[in-house]
């Protein structure tokens, strides 16, 4: 019989993984199919820090002057309103520079993908159980790339 499918193994299903032991179960879980070390992802927010700056040095970009805000601008916005009761990330929140630097740096990484409306709730879940940055943002990179 498949271990998955006993009685017990669906209560604790059911239940919820602990706490303590969530974002370790979340990671192992996801895996690291696209092999992010700590290494690449500070080079990747380096690169993206780098883009930006030379960005703002120039004339308004196509999105702008098409109306759509810039990545880094809808970012912003969106952050205070991702489970607004908790505070978290607000601009002042505790939370509020690690969710933006994982998802500004996803974004970079991926500009194919971009940002998406929502994605911040996806990225703030993730950091509310490990506020590791890196850890983070391999952990949303792998979680979107797979299949489901």
């Amino acid at each position: 019989k498949n271990k998955s499918s006993s009685k017990s193994t669906k209560a604790l299903w059911r239940k919820g993984v602990p706490a303590q032991v969530r974002f370790m179960v979340w990671t192992l879980a996801l895996g690291n199919d696209l092999k992010i070390t700590p290494d690449l992802y500070h080079r990747l927010k380096e690169a993206k820090e780098h883009t930006y700056i030379h960005i703002h040095n120039q004339s308004p970009s196509k999105e702008h002057s098409k109306g759509k805000k810039p990545v880094k601008d809808q970012i912003e916005a969106d952050l205070p309103r991702t489970f607004p009761a908790l505070k978290c990330f607000d601009l002042n929140g505790p939370l509020h520079n690690t969710v933006k630097e994982v998802l500004e740096t996803y974004v970079h990484s991926r500009p194919d993908i971009g940002y998406v409306q929502g994605m911040s709730y996806i990225a703030a879940n993730i950091c509310l159980q490990s506020a590791d940055e890196y850890l983070a943002f391999q952990s949303l990179a792998n979680l979107i790339h797979k299949e489901h």
